[in-house]
């Protein structure tokens, strides 16, 4: 398992040094993340600043939910974003075959070759947000929970 986690982070290391060789798109992405997320949030807000309730939910509840599903979007984008390529990116073009060549299993392999960066921004504002939210809801956190 050490072995994977350290080949994992060389894989991070090295598509974050080639994300940071065009440094001005990488941050028009990161900026364009967390302006797509707060736009998202403030429309919430103006929302409920109108109706008290909706459908029975309130405003830290629908905000609960939202910050389930960034969590749950940030960790696909982190980790699993490259499965959907499988068939036109390692298929057809037979770069499968490299892969399964290696003393490494392929599967992990194909998860560690692309890693979003907008994950790590969707990661922080859903956890922003769900902490928020748990907090205005009386929500009480064991490590179980967390988990779950």
């Amino acid at each position: 398992m050490k072995r994977y986690i350290k080949l994992y982070w060389l894989y991070v290391k090295s598509h974050f040094k080639v994300m940071m060789e065009y440094r001005i798109d990488f941050l028009i992405g990161v900026l364009s993340v967390f302006g797509q997320q707060f736009a998202s949030l403030f429309f919430l807000s103006v929302v409920f600043q109108h109706i008290e309730t909706l459908n029975g939910w309130d405003f830290y509840e629908i905000l609960f939910i939202y910050g389930i599903a960034f969590l749950g979007r940030a960790l696909h984008h982190i980790f699993f974003d490259n499965l959907w390529t499988i068939g036109w990116q390692y298929i057809r073009t037979g770069n499968l075959d490299r892969l399964l060549m290696r003393p490494v299993n392929p599967l992990f392999q194909i998860v560690a070759e692309r890693v979003q960066q907008d994950g790590f921004g969707q990661l922080l504002i859903g956890g922003g947000v769900l902490y928020v939210a748990s907090d205005h809801l009386d929500m009480i956190w064991s490590f179980g929970d967390v988990l779950m």
